[in-house]
């Protein structure tokens, strides 16, 4: 019998004689072939050319909402130091200092207690510990990651005691203190300093998560680790001391790696000045760029001027009642500090919108220096590169730059 293919499929066809007249069957076969081809091929060139308009709408859609557009693509990356303080066994979290310029805060994971470590990066104080901060009296069960938001004295450091491998705990806390000035000396400091914290309860049930964001107006994100998914999450309102928030969900995260260890989101970090994004796996770091950093607008607006102006002169424009971001809120166990710059408020749709677009945009990927454990990621001071580490000693700290590609 005839099995003519045709795209990859064979038929078996008849006639009623065939039989008696193979060359009937030939005569047969063709014209159905031809006009299943007809049918058939033209069906499939228009499922694909829909397919290509869809993706390119939806692209352009993002694109025209102020979503993230692709950030640079090439990186190169060196190893600046192996850390000496063997203390540092576990570094789980990096955020650069915004008060010592050249340095960056580091914690362990859990099983160490509630302290950061302020290291070197470049000159004499390269891979050596700076200082020591323990917050006293925190619970430190599974720190995770941190972060740094805002500028000089105004300059708060975040701590998420966020990780939970078991998905069994019924909330997470994020504690904050403000960034000292410290005399940096040969002799590291130890320092003991009190703190804030913040409550925060998942709207569906216990997530493990690794990746801890700050924005200057105190807003926290909270990315999961998951193989599959990660489900992006923020708090609703600014960080307030003693309360407690349910986050919200404003997105989630699907990374193209190669096995689990390409996937699973371990850290992340905001550049400065809140242009771009970066999220870390095992094995690579994705990059997303802001066109409009979520929760505050490219220029100030008249308004956000006129109350800066009239904050600096004592006088106020906020309803009675109403508090500002960065005051001490009541119950607070930070003293004696110059309190930020007002932040432009934006409304709470309006700022979780504006994060959703955030997801919508593949991210550029860079295949990160192989570490054994590689957890922590933060930008510099200036933003013009990243900072990587590992857990297990010894403790490296490799730089991760643009190679030829736009500085921001």
């Amino acid at each position: 019998m005839s099995r003519p293919d045709f795209l990859g499929f064979s038929f078996v066809l008849r006639s009623p004689d065939s039989a008696r007249h193979p060359m009937h069957r030939a005569r047969f076969a063709l014209p159905v072939c031809a006009l299943l081809a007809t049918a058939f091929v033209p069906f499939l060139w228009q499922q694909r050319a829909a397919e290509r308009l869809t993706a390119e709408r939806l692209m352009a859609s993002a694109a025209m909402q102020g979503a993230a557009e692709p950030a640079p693509v090439a990186y190169k990356s060196r190893k600046l130091c192996d850390l000496s303080d063997e203390r540092i066994n576990e570094s789980s979290g990096l955020a650069a200092s915004r008060r010592h310029p050249g340095f960056l805060w580091t914690h362990n994971d859990s099983g160490d207690g509630p302290r950061l470590f302020l290291v070197g990066t470049a000159g004499q104080k390269r891979g050596q510990t700076a200082a020591i901060v323990t917050l006293q009296g925190a619970p430190a069960r599974d720190w995770e990651d941190m972060a740094v938001a805002g500028t000089g004295r105004s300059a708060w450091v975040y701590a998420g005691d966020i990780g939970d491998n078991g998905q069994v705990r019924s909330d997470i806390t994020v504690f904050r203190f403000r960034e000292p000035a410290l005399p940096l000396k040969d002799n590291a400091p130890d320092l003991v300093l009190p703190y804030e914290r913040l409550t925060l309860r998942y709207p569906d049930g216990a997530h493990d998560a690794e990746t801890l964001l700050a924005t200057p107006d105190g807003h926290l994100l909270i990315v999961t680790k998951n193989a599959d998914v990660s489900l992006v999450f923020m708090t609703p309102r600014p960080f307030v001391a003693d309360a407690t928030q349910t986050l919200e969900r404003i997105g989630q995260v699907r990374l193209e790696g190669e096995g689990w260890p390409g996937r699973l989101i371990t850290g992340g970090d905001l550049s400065p000045d809140r242009t771009r994004l970066v999220l870390r796996t095992y094995t690579a770091a994705h990059e997303w760029r802001l066109n409009t950093p979520p929760g505050a607008s490219a220029t100030p607006t008249k308004a956000a001027a006129m109350k800066s102006a009239a904050t600096k002169t004592g006088a106020t424009t906020r309803p009675a009642g109403h508090p500002s971001v960065g005051t001490k809120p009541a119950g607070s166990k930070q003293a004696g500090h110059k309190q930020p710059a007002p932040v432009a408020s934006v409304p709470d749709e309006a700022r979780r919108a504006a994060w959703r677009r955030v997801w919508s945009v593949a991210p550029r990927s860079q295949t990160l220096p192989p570490l054994r454990q590689g957890e922590a990621i933060c930008y510099s001071a200036d933003g013009r590169h990243w900072f990587v580490s590992s857990e297990q000693l010894p403790t490296p700290i490799y730089e991760v730059e643009p190679d030829g590609a736009p500085q921001p």
